[in-house]
């Protein structure tokens, strides 16, 4: 027996296919903040960056970027009056992503404890996008300058330097670099899909998909020793701070990757000053109070030990004091 529907009812069927429709769009776009994700754009020399002077609000979190696509203030590019100047450099770890809200960002902590300590405007420049690597931090800062900085923290993991610039197209799941057609094909081409793929045959990875033996490897040693180089060379007192994955931590204990032993070394060679956070993380794990977002990832709690970390080493170095003591003057650094 055949269903047969009257134009009528066919229409009425067809509005409300069609009201469905839009109430789905409207609440996965103003609601939990979809069909608008913060973008990502190419760059000759720097390979990529966050889209400058954006804002967005997603999964609840506020996500703004400046005119250099720092997700900071704006800044400018020279002193201009009395302040301290701070730049946070990194990859998504201080970024923060679209699952971080501004406020809860190490950069945004940092400037609000170090303003607590001083009578001077303090500028804490998050410069990071995700995926970054001494080699996209070196860049930037030869493309836009260190902004007259008094300090400079490169915060650095396990995977930042087995990596390069590579100039190819970003992946649109992780590095949109336009919005989608609607929020609800963002739903399915950037979280749904992905997740079921797996178990489709199509998602089931051939020959081509696995890794070439024997595949040169590229690092970028050379641009992290440049790039401590170029801050150290500008009088910027220069930090590293390294920020340790779920792989890392066994039964408890910190047992650090290979890439541990090669920042530290680096940053050693160049009278750098090197800081952990292992210590803080596993105090923080083992009070009860996660640190992580995923395995790779500091969630709110751990973005606030990034800052702890570097205002200790703030501390530690007397560089607050110094900035106490002495009133900083404009300059004409570039």
């Amino acid at each position: 027996m055949q269903l047969r529907f009257s134009r009528r009812q066919t229409s009425i069927l067809l509005v409300g296919f069609i009201a469905a429709l839009l109430i789905l769009e409207a609440t996965l776009r103003f609601v939990v903040g979809l069909g608008n994700p913060p973008l990502t754009v190419s760059h000759p020399r720097i390979d990529y960056m966050c889209k400058p002077s954006s804002d967005y609000v997603r999964f609840g979190n506020h996500f703004s970027t400046n005119r250099y696509g720092m997700r900071s203030d704006e800044i400018s590019p020279e002193r201009e009056e009395p302040d301290v100047r701070i730049l946070v450099i990194g990859d998504s770890v201080p970024n923060g992503g679209n699952l971080t809200d501004q406020s809860e960002l190490a950069s945004e902590i940092l400037k609000e404890e170090v303003e607590k300590e001083l009578s001077v405007p303090v500028h804490v420049a998050n410069i990071s996008a995700g995926s970054w690597c001494p080699a996209n931090m070196l860049a930037y800062i030869k493309e836009f300058g260190s902004f007259d900085a008094d300090a400079a923290v490169i915060v650095l993991n396990r995977l930042d330097i087995d990596d390069y610039l590579r100039f190819e197209p970003l992946n649109p799941n992780t590095h949109p670099t336009d919005p989608p057609f609607s929020a609800a094909t963002e739903l399915f081409s950037r979280y749904l899909f992905p997740r079921i793929k797996k178990y489709l045959p199509l998602g089931r990875p051939t020959e081509h998909d696995l890794p070439m033996p024997d595949a040169p490897t590229k690092d970028c040693t050379n641009e992290l020793r440049e790039l401590l180089q170029l801050l150290k060379s500008r009088s910027i007192e220069t930090f590293v701070v390294y920020h340790p994955f779920g792989s890392e931590w066994h039964s408890g204990e910190f047992v650090p990757a290979e890439a541990y032993h090669v920042i530290r070394s680096i940053s050693d060679s160049q009278e750098v000053e090197f800081h952990s956070l292992a210590p803080a993380y596993r105090k923080s794990e083992q009070a009860g109070i996660p640190a992580y977002r995923d395995p790779y990832h500091p969630n709110a709690v751990g973005q606030s030990i990034i800052a702890s970390g570097i205002l200790q080493k703030f501390s530690e170095t007397g560089l607050l004091e110094t900035w106490k003591l002495k009133q900083i003057k404009p300059s004409k650094k570039s």
